[in-house]
C-alpha cells in the first residue's frame, strides 16, 4: 500500500498543502471471506430465515450459492460453533442453537465492566427493545393472548394498587396526623 505524505501547514495553503500533521487515510480492514461468510449465515439466522433447532444446508451448498471454498465455509461454521450460534454434530450438520441468557450474560458482564456510559446506552437500547416487541406482540396477538394480556395487566394493576395504598397507609399512620395521605 503506498503511503502518502502528511506535511505540516506551514503558511498559505498555495501549495494546497494540508492544514495540520493529521493521517490523511485510515487503515482499510479486508476482511477474510470466512468472515463474510459467517457474517452472512449469522443475518440469515437472525431474519428468521434458519430458525432454531433447524439445519443449515451442507457446506458444499452454501459454498455453492456464496460462490466461496468449502474451506471459508467450514472456517465459518467453526466460527459460530464458537460463538455458540451452532452446533455441529458429527455426519448430522450444523443446527442453529437456542441461545440462553446464561450464555449471554458473561459477555455482556465483560463488556460493560465499570463503563456507567455503557450501561446508559444499553439501558435505553432495551428501552426501545422492550417497546418494539410490545408492538410486536400487539400486532400479532390472538384473541385468545388478547385475554391473558389484559387479565395479567389488571391482576399487575390491582396489586400496585393495593400496594400503593398499603403504603400511603402506613404513611399516614406514622404521620401521626390520622388524614388522608397523598
Amino acid at each position: 500500500m503506498t503511503r502518502y505524505p502528511v506535511r505540516p501547514y506551514i503558511g498559505s495553503m498555495a501549495n494546497n498543502e494540508p492544514k495540520s500533521s493529521a493521517k490523511v487515510f485510515s487503515r482499510i480492514r479486508v476482511e477474510r471471506v470466512s468472515e463474510k461468510v459467517a457474517g452472512e449465515l449469522k443475518k440469515a439466522i437472525g431474519d428468521g430465515i434458519f430458525r432454531v433447532g433447524e439445519r443449515l444446508p451442507p457446506e458444499r451448498e452454501l459454498a455453492e450459492q456464496m460462490g466461496v471454498s468449502r474451506p471459508s465455509v467450514r472456517e465459518a461454521i467453526q466460527s459460530l460453533e464458537i460463538q455458540g450460534i451452532i452446533e455441529t454434530v458429527h455426519g448430522g450438520g450444523s443446527i442453529v442453537r437456542n441461545i440462553t441468557e446464561q450464555e449471554i450474560r458473561k459477555p455482556i458482564e465483560i463488556f460493560l465492566e465499570g463503563d456507567k456510559q455503557k450501561i446508559l446506552e444499553l439501558t435505553e437500547v432495551r428501552a426501545f427493545m422492550d417497546t418494539w416487541a410490545a408492538r410486536q406482540a400487539a400486532q400479532n396477538r390472538t384473541e385468545e393472548e388478547l385475554k391473558a394480556i389484559q387479565a395479567y395487566l389488571e391482576d399487575r394493576l390491582l396489586n400496585l394498587l393495593s400496594r400503593s395504598y398499603g403504603s400511603h397507609e402506613l404513611i399516614t399512620r406514622y404521620r401521626g396526623s390520622g388524614g388522608a395521605c397523598i
